[in-house]
C-alpha cells in the first residue's frame, strides 16, 4: 500500500521559497525527472545516498537547489564528478 501524499513525512510542514537553499533535487540530465535528494555541503559539493549514484555517468545529473515543489521551474547545474565511497557495498548498505 502506498501512503497518501500528505502522510509521507511525519510531523513535517511545507517550506517557504528560499527557506531551504541547501536542499538538492537530483534529476537525470535533460529531464525534469526527480530520482533523489541531497544536501549542499559546500559551494561545490552535494552529499547524497550512494544508492542514488550507482550506475550514473559523471556528468549525467541536473542538480536543482532550494526548490520546494518538484513541478516548479528551476535553475540547475550539471554534475562534473560523482564519487561513491570506495567501500560502499550495495548488497549490505555498508558505507552508504
Amino acid at each position: 500500500m502506498i501512503a497518501d501524499r500528505s502522510e509521507r513525512i511525519v510531523g513535517g510542514r511545507n517550506a517557504a521559497l528560499g527557506q531551504v537553499p541547501f536542499q538538492a533535487s537530483l534529476r537525470s540530465w535533460g529531464t525534469t525527472f526527480h530520482f533523489g535528494g541531497g544536501v549542499l555541503i559546500s559551494n561545490r559539493w552535494v552529499l547524497t545516498s550512494a544508492y542514488n549514484m550507482v550506475g550514473r555517468a559523471q556528468n549525467s545529473l541536473n542538480i536543482a537547489l532550494g526548490i520546494i515543489s518538484l513541478t516548479a521551474t528551476f535553475t540547475s547545474r550539471r554534475s562534473d564528478i560523482i564519487t561513491i565511497h570506495p567501500s560502499f557495498n550495495s548488497n549490505t548498505g555498508q558505507n552508504e
